[in-house]
């Protein structure tokens, strides 16, 4: 399905603004009243939030909420942990990404995240491929500092979600 086609109204936007390819976005993705420049959203227009047990979409993070300083961080979100998320060729989640935040840091820093491109597509049509990955991504970090571990994602039919959490140092 070509993106232009996408049923959801915020991300009738150009596709590099929804997947932070842009540093001017990845600098403010996260500001509440960061305007962009090319529709007039807000980010908080942009990325829903809930609670991940009474929605699908929301990325789950898995971290611990304090640590040392300089211990290893491992950090695991996933799409659809307590309600299961579709995953077929015309309903899936595309990404995952996962940023830390540093307090008192100027922007955010991109840790990493997964792309999840097997939907059940196959040369015979919608979901006959039998393939599916499913949404899940697995990063680690060491910090000196506390922070925010945000996680975003992307649903093709139900658009950008986020969720984060405060991670002490000790």
């Amino acid at each position: 399905m070509p993106f232009s086609h996408n049923r959801n109204p915020y991300l009738q936007i150009e596709p590099r603004y929804a997947r932070f390819q842009e540093p001017l976005v990845m600098r403010g993705a996260f500001l509440e009243n960061t305007n962009m420049s090319t529709r007039g959203l807000t980010m908080s227009e942009l990325y829903k939030t809930a609670d991940f047990k009474a929605e699908k979409h929301v990325p789950v993070i898995e971290a611990p909420a304090s640590v040392k300083k300089g211990e290893l961080i491992v950090i695991k979100v996933t799409v659809g942990k307590e309600i299961p998320h579709p995953n077929k060729t015309e309903h899936h989640i595309r990404w995952i990404k996962v940023i830390f935040w540093p307090e008192g840091a100027k922007f955010p820093v991109e840790l990493g995240g997964s792309e999840f491109s097997a939907h059940g597509e196959s040369a015979e049509g919608p979901d006959k491929g039998g393939v599916y990955t499913e949404p899940q991504a697995i990063v680690a970090l060491k910090t000196e500092k506390p922070g925010k571990i945000i996680a975003t994602s992307y649903c093709n039919i139900h658009g950008l979600w986020r969720s984060d959490q405060d991670l002490k140092v000790e």
